[in-house]
């Protein structure tokens, strides 16, 4: 995603001065990472039940609501 558009790494405070090429071993992306995966683990599961698997995209879409640039186009 950094590589096709940089400027969303800006976006990530924690990820910002951080060279692409760093982050495959950057221990603040896997942790980032893995939580992002989880969310999608959550979703999958849920596939099933439309309602649920909105309101579980919707609850990280919230949880960017306050971050600074980011936008709700972003997640759809």
């Amino acid at each position: 995603l950094f590589r096709s558009k940089p400027s969303v790494q800006n976006l990530f405070k924690e990820f910002r001065d951080v060279p692409v090429e760093e982050l495959r071993v950057s221990e603040n992306m896997e942790k980032h990472a893995n939580k992002v995966m989880a969310v999608f683990d959550e979703a999958i599961t849920a596939i099933d039940n439309v309602d649920n698997t909105q309101e579980i995209m919707r609850r990280a879409a919230r949880h960017h609501v306050g971050a600074q640039g980011f936008s709700p186009d972003m997640y759809w």
